[in-house]
């Protein structure tokens, strides 16, 4: 839990630099961080986790779980 609490300050410490350089104002600097975004989420995000043992949600009913 130690690591994953770290990683999250470095996530919101990055996200905090990436807004500030944005607020600059410089459409290259802008540009670089909206561009670089886009070719983030597309190297990693593509795909999609597929869980063989879950059920849809559409076949849930309240009897199905254990209050």
């Amino acid at each position: 839990h130690l690591i994953q609490t770290a990683l999250h300050g470095v996530q919101i410490f990055l996200s905090y630099c990436l807004m500030l350089i944005f607020m600059t104002y410089n459409i290259w600097l802008c540009t670089s961080v909206v561009v670089g975004a886009i070719f983030g989420y597309f190297l990693f995000s593509w795909k999609r986790h597929k869980c063989s043992n879950c059920v849809p949600t559409a076949n849930i009913t309240t009897s199905d779980h254990c209050h």
